[in-house]
């Protein structure tokens, strides 16, 4: 309740403005009401990654927002499954799992025994062009049990409001864009697009169809993942490389999975958000309009090389340089002084397996497959043969109702 009078209270200050005596001082520099709100998430971005790297930032980048906002580090969510769909779903609705639905990335769902995405929706389609939708799958909020910021920024302006939500990751941008935002974006690796969904359009706009035509993924054909020169660690190193074979075209399949995995994504994405709000025209109308835009590409990174790698350090500081190109470009647009700008992470992580042996901080790994084994052991000494583990999901056990039935176990 207390997450959700926030949530309530920052659609209020943003529609009414500051209504109680702060002092004037204290909000120099900023308006009553912006024109546009743009929360920011970058996906496994440990707050360390600010101090650590800081010396090395830019000056219109991390640290526009270090040096021109109030910071706060001694952050944290308060449950278990800290990971992509329950963080985004809780940053924007000011809920936790328990309210807001979205338990897990993925859940086993007991009446259609089997594992269900979290917004998965099988009556929606695919929108990949301005024609009409493709017969693939879509994606839909309609496991999300509590209203977004943007699903009340809209209420409470009768939908004059527009609120704008993109990620390379569908579950990043269905999960904060919430029920009912003017659109919906995310990446599809195989064809190197952004697409949407039936559930919230039939076609794409004319924009971002555009934009896709454009192929801006082709940019980076024949470029290396090379660190720069200031990445501390790196010594300019080769991360990677796309080598394809003799006659091969650019782009294919097999490079758009190499792109997926580099750096290089946040400047496509960033790309397509700065011509959503050129072509959106977000932040130009009479009403507060809201940009939710998260970052994915850091998390791929993160879990292949871990928090203390050179890998990580450079898509932390190319991060920060592409960060400061798009707010001169939301500058140009809209004005910073008429934006408001809050960034957050949907999680953290913590080191490899690896690193942890290395440095003895501990086992570094539980095997899944282990858990399950040993509960299933103690269940059936306890109280009889099962089977007692009806699925399992990394190291949350779901268990089998029959047999807990049939045993008389409460």
């Amino acid at each position: 309740m207390l997450r959700k009078t926030v949530l309530i209270s920052l659609v209020a200050i943003i529609l009414f403005g500051w209504s109680t005596p702060l002092k004037p001082e204290a909000i120099t520099g900023f308006p009553t009401r912006p024109k546009l709100v743009v929360v920011l998430v970058i996906d496994q971005f440990r707050y360390d990654y600010l101090m650590r790297y800081r010396p090395y930032f830019v000056k219109g980048g991390f640290n526009r927002l270090l040096d021109g906002g109030a910071v706060y580090t001694d952050c944290r969510y308060d449950y278990a499954t800290t990971i992509t769909g329950p963080g985004h779903a809780t940053l924007l609705t000011g809920a936790y799992p328990n309210a807001h639905g979205i338990i897990e990335n993925e859940w086993y769902d007991r009446q259609q025994q089997r594992e269900v995405y979290c917004v998965e929706d099988l009556k929606t389609h695919l929108v990949a062009n301005q024609q009409k939708a493709s017969a693939s799958p879509g994606y839909s909020p309609r496991n999300l049990t509590a209203s977004t910021l943007g699903d009340e920024l809209r209420m409470a302006t009768n939908f004059r409001a527009k609120a704008v939500s993109i990620s390379v990751k569908d579950r990043a941008a269905v999960l904060m864009g919430g029920h009912d935002p003017s659109g919906a974006y995310w990446y599809e690796v195989g064809s190197g697009r952004f697409v949407s969904s039936t559930y919230y359009m039939p076609a794409l706009p004319a924009w971002a169809d555009e934009f896709n035509q454009k192929s801006p993924v082709t940019q980076f054909c024949g470029k290396k993942w090379q660190a720069l020169a200031e990445t501390p660690g790196a010594d300019g190193k080769v991360f990677s490389e796309f080598e394809p074979s003799a006659g091969e075209p650019c782009p294919d399949p097999k490079y758009l999975g190499w792109l997926e995995d580099t750096p290089f994504m946040n400047q496509i994405e960033l790309a397509f958000a700065t011509e959503a709000i050129r072509s959106e025209k977000l932040g130009q109308g009479s009403e507060t309009d809201l940009l939710t835009l998260s970052l994915s590409v850091n998390d791929y990174i993160g879990h292949q090389f871990g928090p203390y790698s050179p890998e990580v350090a450079d898509t932390t500081l190319r991060t920060d340089r592409d960060l400061a190109k798009f707010f001169d470009d939301l500058d140009k647009l809209v004005g910073l002084d008429n934006v408001w700008i809050a960034l957050s992470a949907d999680h953290g992580v913590a080191p490899t397996p690896a690193f942890i042996q290395e440095h003895k901080l501990g086992l570094g790994m539980v095997q899944p497959a282990s858990v399950r084994g040993a509960a299933e052991k103690a269940l059936t000494q306890a109280f009889g043969p099962g089977p007692w583990i009806e699925d399992q999901d990394e190291i949350y056990l779901y268990l089998n109702q029959e047999t807990l039935k049939m045993r008389n176990v409460p």
